[in-house]
């Protein structure tokens, strides 16, 4: 199964999506956090951002300018 997360960070308005290939979503979540930390992130900006589930693997945050 592909998961497909997303999320905005509240502080600088970057979007990050990351698709993985994952039995369950708790693993797919922890590498996604690992790949934020990677951009930069901080964990205040990881903890405050709304990570989510892409509802059909391809979809991205649209409203983000």
């Amino acid at each position: 199964m592909i998961i497909t997360l997303q999320a905005v960070n509240p502080e600088t308005g970057d979007v990050a999506s990351y698709q993985m290939g994952a039995r369950n979503s708790s693993a797919a979540r922890e590498a996604f956090r690992h790949f934020l930390r990677g951009r930069g992130w901080t964990e205040a900006q990881i903890s405050a951002a709304k990570i989510e589930e892409a509802p059909n693997g391809r979809e991205l945050v649209a409203d983000c300018a």
